[in-house]
């Protein structure tokens, strides 16, 4: 493989980077600083103030007493009703036939007269497998919770005492444990 530039260490473009990361956040603080400096010149320092916290504790509180409130084992039993999902629409199939069927016959164009075909095979295999992660929690993802409301399902699962943030969470590692247990089974076969 025939690179143009030798690729920067971490450690080359990480100061750069974090100074970059702290102009925005400067920038977003600044501008948040002067909206209330304005509210404070049109409504007086005491009441501007007051809004602001009302504001605040009014938007975020909601947020954080939620996040607070969330319960670690309502989110794991969303989670495995995700996995349980995912084996119903066969998504596993999918990835089984991929695994024993596309990867190996994307391997028979690998170029065996490369100068460096251990770099071949392992930057195709690591996009192969990009590929179908990607591709699976995708299809997954956008598909499930049409599908709940389709089936009726997720009216079972609203009834009870689940909070809108325990239910996107128990979805998100549902589909992330999915994707995250695909890595683990071809990452050791790829390179077996």
């Amino acid at each position: 493989m025939v690179l143009e530039a030798e690729p920067q260490q971490f450690f080359a473009w990480l100061p750069a980077a974090l100074v970059h990361w702290l102009v925005i956040v400067a920038t977003a603080g600044s501008l948040a600083f002067l909206i209330a400096a304005l509210l404070v010149v049109l409504v007086g320092w005491r009441e501007g103030f007051d809004r602001s916290v009302r504001h605040f504790v009014g938007r975020f509180g909601a947020v954080f007493r939620d996040l607070l409130s969330v319960a670690p084992r309502r989110v794991w039993a969303l989670a495995r009703l995700g996995w349980q999902e995912s084996i119903r629409r066969r998504a596993l199939v999918g990835f089984v036939l991929f695994l024993f069927v596309v990867l190996p016959m994307a391997l028979w164009f690998l170029d065996t007269h490369s100068p460096d075909p251990a770099v071949l095979y392992v930057s195709s295999v690591q996009w192969s497998i990009t590929l179908l992660v990607l591709v699976t929690v995708l299809l997954l993802a956008a598909v499930s919770l049409p599908t709940d409301l389709k089936n009726k399902t997720i009216f079972t699962v609203v009834t009870k005492p689940v909070r809108a943030s325990e239910l996107v969470l128990g979805r998100v590692l549902g589909i992330a444990t999915i994707g995250t247990a695909m890595l683990a089974v071809m990452g050791p076969l790829a390179f077996a």
